[in-house]
């Protein structure tokens, strides 16, 4: 098209109105709107209007081409968009200027996608390809560089989308013979839908009266809203909400109960988007009585002086305890652990010995053992006949423990252990030698328990030679 600069009103100023035809109608072929590189056609539509010779062009006000025919070609580009008007002439004399007609001319179809480009696997994903009011077109889609379809309709629609279909899509429409541009791309973006995980604390296993705090954890960025269930979810049914008010990511029983034992999963809801999470694994909290420690000590409860003892004190398999020790009427410990040694213990370590468990600011019951700390005893050697023998003689050793017990007895001569697979309280030479003679000790340990007393203190057996009877008789 060529450009005239002569503005619209002085162009009519000089029209000659001694001939009046009907009001012209600009028509415009193809469809609106069109694109760049498509071939269109204005017709300036005079009704009666057989005998006009000549048609002008106006373009957004202005004298644009001034041309013998009432159709007008072009091939379009973006810069032909605008206001089109026509008037017709015979000889000198020119119709009444037409109502202008707007022509857009667009660069390419516009790729939109609902409900958003980044989604979860599952989602359902609509594209379309926006090519403004007009018919006639069908549309073909490409995702990454592969050709995918072709239809008639200007949507595409991905329902319960996987990861595979992530990618970066387009579309172009036809009419005739005529292809637009490619669209803009989008980007879908699909990730697999997050799967909330619920934490519980203290534990999963707590008492009456502690405090519960279930967390709903989600591994995915966004602005979330929670839903609480509790015991069976239906997917289907929205009367099983627990929990429901504010929504919040942390729900809290401040003192649970026994009512509040069950089943709990959560789910998560974006608030920007309609997107939602997968429903938690559940999680099963139950709720017990008050507890009683139970209180053990090793090796047991009755000890010697200088024995090592360990207490232990136990909830069970619930978790995040700390525990606090006491001695008869005084606070023991400061060592939390669940156990508590005493080592190379003394008879002031004996008492009554209790315990109980803290978790956050709940406390269990108390639970007691009683230990009993005594002299560790020492075994004395008795010798018969004497500690003085003659070759020969029959000796007999005796290990006494001022201890009751079942004890089991070790033999030592001059500080090595003396026939190891004798532990009798009983030793006996049946017929002493010189041989025998030397330093003897014992010790004894109980069978029962682990427990040992000290070792004797050493008796010196001495042997002499053979002791020889005169009998004087009496003639």
């Amino acid at each position: 098209m060529g450009s005239c600069a002569l503005p619209l009103t002085l162009l009519m100023s000089l029209v000659h109105s001694g001939l009046s035809q009907g009001k012209p109608v600009v028509k415009v072929k193809p469809d609106q709107p069109v694109f760049r590189g498509e071939r269109v056609t204005l017709t300036c539509h005079i009704q009666g209007g057989g005998d006009i010779q000549t048609y002008r062009w106006f373009k957004d006000g202005y004298t644009d081409y001034t041309y013998t025919a009432a159709e007008f070609s072009f091939t379009a580009d973006v810069s032909f968009s605008g206001k089109y008007t026509c008037q017709g002439a015979r000889s000198d004399s020119w119709t009444d200027l037409s109502d202008a007609v707007t022509l857009t001319v667009s660069d390419r179809p516009i790729l939109t996608v609902k409900p958003q480009s980044s989604v979860f696997t599952g989602d359902t994903v609509t594209l379309s390809c926006d090519v403004g009011s007009s018919t006639g077109w069908t549309f073909h889609w490409w995702k990454d560089s592969n050709r995918e379809s072709s239809d008639d309709a200007g949507t595409k629609t991905i329902s319960s989308v996987s990861v595979s279909d992530g990618g970066t899509y387009w579309c172009r429409a036809k009419r005739g013979e005529y292809y637009t541009h490619f669209s803009n791309a989008i980007k879908i973006t699909v990730r697999e839908r997050p799967k909330p995980v619920v934490k519980v604390k203290p534990d999963v296993g707590v008492f009456r009266g502690e405090r519960v705090t279930l967390t709903c954890d989600i591994q995915e960025t966004g602005v979330w809203r929670y839903s609480w269930y509790k015991d069976q979810y239906n997917s289907r049914r929205t009367d099983q909400i627990y929990y429901s008010a504010g929504q919040d990511q942390i729900y809290i029983i401040t003192s649970v109960e026994p009512s509040h034992a069950g089943l709990y999963r959560c789910r998560g809801n974006q608030t920007e988007t309609p997107q939602y999470t997968e429903i938690s694994d559940r999680v099963t909290l139950t709720v017990s009585d008050k507890p009683q420690p139970t209180l053990t000590v090793k090796p047991q409860s009755s000890v010697f002086t200088g024995d090592t003892v360990t207490l232990s004190c136990d909830v069970g398999s619930s978790t995040g305890w700390t525990f606090l020790w006491r001695k008869d009427s005084n606070s023991e410990s400061g060592d939390y652990a669940g156990t508590k040694t005493i080592s190379s213990v003394r008879v002031s370590d004996g008492g009554t010995y209790k315990c109980k468990a803290q978790r956050g600011e709940y406390y269990t019951h108390f639970s007691y053992v009683e230990i009993t700390v005594r002299e560790r005893p020492k075994p004395v050697v008795k010798v018969k006949p004497d500690v003085r023998v003659f070759r020969g003689e029959r000796v007999t050793l005796t290990c006494v423990i001022q201890e009751t017990g079942v004890w089991r007895y070790s033999w030592y001569k001059d500080t090595r252990q003396e026939n190891r697979a004798k532990k009798d309280q009983i030793y006996i030479i049946t017929s002493v030698d010189p041989s025998h003679a030397g330093l003897y000790s014992c010790r004894g340990t109980q069978t029962e328990t682990p427990q040992y007393t000290q070792i004797s203190d050493g008796v010196t057996l001495t042997v002499s030679g053979e002791c020889v009877h005169h009998f004087i008789t009496s003639l």
